[in-house]
């Protein structure tokens, strides 16, 4: 879509009008200088994707059209820092800093229009920035845009299988690293199993298996096989199947809660929050909706 397409579009509603509780809601922030072993072990136990780090660097003002990048620890950047490690490095790495896993977010303010938010994720390529108002800042992400489109605040003007990915996939028999390299080649978060139909290992999955209390507990005598597993070691998740013709304030309604959570439509393209919501606001088809701002 071009920019002049969105330009057209009619403005969405400020933050504060489709969100107004916001603030209200509790999501975790943390310290770039901690170990990254206690980092990855909060990250998993919190339903998010990105956690705001305290100490890395504070943001500048809000002047201008460039976006104002704040630092966070987010699960591809620690599975890219992985990657790009040996073996031999793992202990070393689990007690670094754990703002070496530094991914880059945007920052807009409470009373910007949804569309400031939204071109900040088109901007960084991540569905989470900060939104800041007098006396402090909070994480929005792309799961609470997701949210107005189950309540009606918001209506897109697609079907699930018009905003649909291609499936990517992987044999269980591959190796947690095989599973890293490709989400990182492909930059997705899901790889679906082959031959067991919905089923998927994401980032997360992978995370988690990483820094489960036994994984951990093996790093103590044997750092240099922390991921020597296969991807069926993992937790697999299941997509639930959505007609590829549903509109996509139905297929919004489908979607889980959980932070990997995703829909596959029967004919075969894989649906997440990004394509639910960025697709059609580039298309200049995502619009306020007959419910109005959203009054949780």
């Amino acid at each position: 879509m071009s920019e002049s397409r969105r330009a057209k579009a009619t403005p969405l509603p400020s933050l504060s009008a489709l969100i107004p509780n916001l603030f209200q809601t509790l999501r975790p922030t943390f310290d770039g200088d901690a170990p990254l072993i206690m980092a990855g072990s909060i990250f998993i136990m919190n339903d998010v994707h990105i956690m705001p780090m305290l100490t890395y660097p504070r943001p500048g003002g809000l002047v201008g059209p460039r976006p104002v990048l704040q630092g966070a620890f987010g699960g591809l950047a620690l599975l890219r820092k992985i990657a790009e490690s040996t073996p031999k490095d793992y202990y070393n790495l689990l007690w670094s800093q754990s703002r070496n896993c530094v991914v880059k977010i945007g920052t807009c303010k409470f009373e910007d229009s949804l569309d400031v938010l939204l071109r900040q994720f088109e901007t960084t390529k991540f569905g989470n920035a900060r939104v800041y108002r007098p006396g402090g800042f909070i994480l929005v992400s792309l799961e609470d845009v997701v949210e107005l489109l189950r309540k009606r605040s918001l209506e897109a003007g697609m079907s699930a299988s018009e905003v649909g990915s291609p499936m990517v996939s992987i044999s269980p028999k591959a190796s947690i690293k095989e599973a890293i390299d490709k989400m990182l080649t492909r930059n997705i978060r899901r790889l679906f199993i082959d031959g067991q139909g919905p089923a998927f290992v994401s980032d997360r999955s992978i995370i988690s298996f990483m820094f489960s209390g036994e994984r951990i507990y093996s790093v103590r005598n044997d750092p240099e096989h922390w991921i020597d597993a296969r991807v069926s070691d993992t937790k697999y998740a299941e997509a639930p199947t959505v007609a590829a013709g549903e509109p996509l304030g139905g297929a919004a309604r489908m979607i889980g809660i959980q932070p990997d959570a995703c829909l596959l439509t029967d004919d075969g393209r894989v649906v997440s929050r990004w394509d639910m919501v960025m697709k059609p606001w580039k298309a200049g088809v995502l619009v306020a909706g007959a419910a109005g701002p959203s009054h949780r």
